[in-house]
């Protein structure tokens, strides 16, 4: 009796805990939508416990670190203030943990957003994100696309990493283990090559003039300033941003695919000079 006394006893209690998480996680769902808060919630798979999770808000690749959040039971999860974002923000997430790429998770959001993160296994930047954001749906299009290659990115990631560490741990073997760290970088370039392919290929097709989708198309224009693309590649990114409307073309996004574009000419040696008023640290004009 004593035994069938403890052991009901012990049921009673972990209906009860389990009745205090349901009652948390509806507040806090109640909590979010009454105040227009974003709520952000992580349910991972072979992830440890004691993984800290950062979330970021992108502002034109300079990153504010927003909040963090620990791995317990597979779980993390964010609620947000609508004060700290405006709507159509774009957010980074990425984990610090033994195992993780170099790599994150992008999220799009809006005040009142509700996101659900899944992931199965360590390679973050292929973790699945659902809510309703119309961003995050487009988001998620290039993601399905691009999956397979970046899950192939990652693990070359994860494992030219851990060569790394090795190096350290054995110098002598540091010859062989740059080998297969240079192996495993032609993989890296090759996959990053494909995913690059594959997100050109929904550039071209969907044509939505989103922050999204001008971000990206910002990204493929900015190589010119870096490096020499073929005549070809630059007449379709010409051909996309002459179909941008003309208020988009106004945006920073829209300023920044023209001036990639539109390079200044570079001055050559003998090369007049341009007349211009030219003035000291003094203030006198020259």
């Amino acid at each position: 009796m004593r035994n069938q006394h403890l052991s009901n006893n012990h049921s009673i209690m972990k209906l009860h805990h389990l009745l205090l998480i349901l009652l948390g996680s509806v507040t806090l769902s109640v909590y979010a939508q009454k105040n227009n808060s974003i709520r952000i919630t992580g349910q991972l798979e072979n992830v440890e416990d004691g993984v800290v999770i950062t979330l970021y808000e992108n502002r034109n690749r300079v990153f504010k670190v927003l909040s963090s959040d620990t791995v317990i039971n597979g779980k993390f999860s964010f609620v947000l203030s609508n004060s700290l974002l405006k709507p159509a923000t774009e957010l980074e997430i990425d984990a610090d943990g033994e195992g993780f790429p170099s790599s994150f998770l992008k999220l799009w959001v809006s005040p009142g957003d509700e996101v659900k993160i899944t992931g199965k296994d360590k390679m973050i930047g292929s973790w699945s994100a659902e809510s309703n954001n119309p961003l995050q749906k487009e988001q998620n299009t290039y993601n399905d696309k691009t999956r397979d290659y970046l899950n192939r990115l990652q693990m070359a990631m994860v494992q030219a990493n851990a060569y790394s560490d090795s190096i350290k741990l054995m110098p002598d073997r540091r010859a062989e283990f740059k080998t297969r760290i240079d192996s495993l970088n032609t993989i890296r370039k090759s996959m990053s090559s494909l995913i690059g392919d594959a997100e050109m290929e929904l550039i071209e097709e969907q044509r939505t003039y989103s922050d999204l989708w001008m971000g990206k198309l910002n990204r493929c224009a900015m190589v010119f300033r870096f490096v020499s693309r073929s005549q070809a590649y630059k007449e379709k990114i010409q051909a996309l941003y002459d179909g941008i409307p003309d208020d988009r073309k106004k945006s920073k996004l829209g300023e920044s695919i023209y001036a990639s574009l539109n390079l200044p000419k570079a001055v050559g040696v003998g090369d007049d000079m341009a007349d211009v008023d030219m003035w000291d640290l003094e203030g006198n004009l020259h």
